[in-house]
């Protein structure tokens, strides 16, 4: 996935070979498949925003579990524009690579920024899950105080959303992106800055980290059920069933993470390895929105 790099070859140039052996309608037509359904979930996260934001924003707005979501959409969104429009073009349109390589041989700041946008994306989704579960726990054991709490504390629960992901990306932010041959195209590889500090173990940690505080708060959420009316534990489990969703696709995503984390001579020339990434991350990005919609009357009327 990486190497160790120095200040020298920060921006030596990469020369990128396009893979020609791939069946190039085959790859594009993968590619429309691809942009096909993060076109529909870019519609849906949209719609969403729309209605949270503007329609019935004094409904969503009040309540600080759909401000914390609202955050996740935004990035979600953001991660999949970058996709749809840049990463998977030039990794399964294959005519497009001998056109566009050689402009990402060298140090390019598009490059790295749509590496350092998945990856930040990634990690947000682990903090905000953690924060999302902790609003579900505080809620059913402290129903009285739970809205004044998160009301005070809700600016500072916003900047930790914002910041603390950052602190699974520093390496990156310092390394050098480059271009690399996979699919008939290629996609982006980076020369780690900092030999111990490598993305899949910075990763694996937050995700790590996620898990285990979201399987605590979320027992103790549902333990504390059993005191709230019938109505209330209804919106719970709804609410609840969201953030267990995002948990299990945690699961699977941490696997690929400690991989990598553990495996130190593999590579990622593996196009099976590299796709079970890419459908991984689909998942993520696009399963929590509809499964919200299809759980909330009220976004689906």
């Amino acid at each position: 996935m990486s190497n160790s790099s120095s200040s020298d070859d920060f921006y030596k140039s990469y020369p990128i070979t396009c893979d020609l052996s791939y069946n190039p309608f085959l790859e594009i037509f993968k590619y429309i498949i691809q942009a096909g359904y993060l076109f529909i979930g870019a519609c849906l996260i949209i719609y969403m925003l729309y209605i949270m934001l503007f329609k019935y924003r004094p409904i969503y707005w009040s309540k600080s579990y759909f401000r914390i979501f609202i955050f996740d959409l935004i990035t979600t969104l953001i991660r999949i524009l970058s996709d749809m429009f840049f990463g998977r073009v030039i990794l399964n349109i294959p005519p497009l690579c001998p056109i566009l390589s050689p402009f990402f041989s060298d140090y390019s700041f598009i490059l790295k920024s749509h590496k350092v946008i998945e990856n930040y994306v990634a990690a947000s989704k682990s903090v905000c899950q953690v924060i999302l579960t902790l609003n579900r726990m505080t809620c059913t054991m402290l129903p009285v105080t739970h809205n004044y709490y998160w009301d005070k504390y809700i600016v500072l629960a916003m900047l930790l959303n914002f910041a603390l992901p950052f602190g699974a990306i520093w390496s990156l932010i310092h390394s050098r992106v480059y271009g690399k041959s996979t699919f008939g195209g290629f996609y982006t590889s980076y020369k780690r800055a900092i030999s111990w500090a490598s993305l899949s173990r910075l990763q694996s940690i937050c995700v790590t980290i996620s898990i285990v505080l979201t399987l605590i708060f979320s027992t103790l959420t549902f333990w504390s059920l059993k005191n709230l009316s019938e109505r209330a534990k209804n919106v719970e489990k709804m609410l609840c069933f969201v953030t267990f969703w995002l948990t299990g696709v945690f699961v699977f995503i941490s696997s690929i993470w400690y991989f990598w984390a553990l495996c130190s001579n593999c590579s990622w020339d593996n196009p099976w390895i590299f796709q079970w990434q890419l459908v991984s991350y689909d998942l993520m990005m696009l399963g929590t929105p509809i499964v919200m919609i299809i759980i909330n009357r009220q976004l689906r009327n």
